[in-house]
């Protein structure tokens, strides 16, 4: 999300098929496929083909509404949405912070996770609650 680069996945020399594990990455993204025959004359003739990642719209909520949580490199005031690739590991944060004169002290995520913890994103659009307690 910060600037267009590629990963070099794998290279399979003489195969007609195969498969890999795509890497990790922020959306958007995806990942282009590169074919290349070579004849038994040594002639050659690449084809690319792009593949689109499945998605889905993660929320993040806090308890009480408005403070900020952390998703990757984006932190917002609550409620935010924002979409994923689905199985993609994201780091979702809920740090202390003061809102309004008062400090909000994280308690719990509706997942169970620690205060900053990894999700892997699921198939399905969900909403991750932070709650928090006022401690001044």
């Amino acid at each position: 999300t910060t600037g267009c680069h590629t990963h070099d996945v794998q290279t399979i020399a003489g195969v007609a098929s195969g498969s890999f594990t795509a890497p990790n990455h922020d959306y958007p993204s995806y990942l282009e496929i590169q074919l290349t025959a070579t004849d038994s004359g040594g002639m050659t003739a690449t084809a690319s083909v792009n593949l689109n990642p499945k998605t889905v719209n993660l929320t993040l909520q806090s308890n009480p509404t408005g403070l900020q949580l952390t998703e990757s490199a984006t932190t917002a005031r609550t409620p935010f949405t924002f979409t994923a690739i689905v199985n993609a590991q994201i780091v979702i944060s809920a740090p202390t912070q003061k809102y309004r004169g008062k400090t909000y002290t994280w308690v719990s995520w509706s997942d169970g996770g620690a205060e900053s913890h990894i999700i892997t994103a699921p198939a399905t659009a969900t909403t991750y609650t932070a709650t928090f307690q006022r401690t001044k």
